[in-house]
C-alpha cells in the first residue's frame, strides 16, 4: 500500500484508482485476510495499465523516500548484530519481488523470497503472479535448514497472523508492530515484542 500512496503521491498513476484500491485494501485488512485477492487487484487495477520499466524506475526513489525513514532504527541493529554472529538472515515477504530485493539490498541482506511479479513480452507486469503466502514462508525455512545442516535455530519476525506458519518454524518468534490478532497471540505464549 506504502508503494501505492507513492504512485499517486508522485502522480505516477490516475488518482481515479484510488476509490477501487481502498475498497481492496480495506476488504483484505479487516475481511478476507486473502493476500492472492490484494494482488490480483494491483495487478488487474494498477500494473497491468503501465508499462513494468516505469513501475522500476520508480522503486529506488521509493526506497530512499519512503521505506528507508520508516525504518526502525532497532531492527535494523538487530540485523547488524545477527551479521555479526554469522547468522543468515533472510527477508520473507508477499510483497513484490521487484520491491523485495531493493529493500533486501539496501539492507544488506542476500537471501530472499517474495511474490514474483513477471514481465511479458510486451513489457508489462503479466497476470501469471506467483503470490507468496506464509506458508511459502514456513516451506522456505525447511528446504533452508535441509540445505544447510549447520543452522539449528531460527528466529522469525513478523506483524501479520498471515506469518503463522513461518513463526510456529522459529525457534525465537517476534511480533512486530504487530495486528491485533498477532499481538494477542504473542501475549499469550511469551513470544518477543517489538512495540516502539
Amino acid at each position: 500500500m506504502a508503494f501505492y500512496k507513492y504512485m499517486l503521491k508522485i502522480k505516477a498513476i490516475s488518482k481515479g484508482t484510488w476509490p477501487l484500491a481502498f475498497v481492496a485494501y480495506f476488504c483484505y485488512r479487516f475481511s478476507c485476510k486473502n493476500i492472492t485477492f490484494l494482488h490480483k487487484f494491483v495487478y488487474k487495477w494498477i500494473l497491468s495499465k503501465v508499462k513494468a520499466q516505469k513501475i522500476l524506475k520508480l522503486v529506488p526513489e521509493f526506497i530512499k523516500h519512503v521505506v528507508v525513514p520508516n525504518l526502525r532504527q532497532k531492527l535494523i541493529d538487530q540485523i547488524k548484530s545477527a551479521e555479526e554472529q554469522g547468522h543468515r538472515i533472510a527477508l520473507l515477504s508477499s510483497s513484490p519481488d521487484f520491491i523485495v530485493n531493493e529493500i533486501a539490498s539496501f539492507l544488506n541482506i542476500h537471501l530472499t523470497l517474495a511474490s514474483t511479479y513477471p514481465v511479458n513480452t510486451s513489457g508489462h507486469f503479466c497476470s501469471k503472479i506467483g503470490v507468496i503466502r506464509g506458508e511459502n514462508k514456513a516451506l522456505w525455512i525447511d528446504s533452508f535448514l535441509d540445505s544447510n545442516p549447520s543452522f539449528n535455530r531460527v528466529i522469525a519476525y513478523s506483524d501479520a497472523m498471515e506469518d503463522l506458519p513461518m513463526l510456529l518454524k522459529a525457534d525465537i518468534k517476534y511480533a512486530v508492530y504487530p495486528e491485533s490478532t498477532l499481538l494477542h497471540l504473542s501475549l499469550k505464549n511469551g513470544w518477543q515484542l517489538i512495540l516502539s
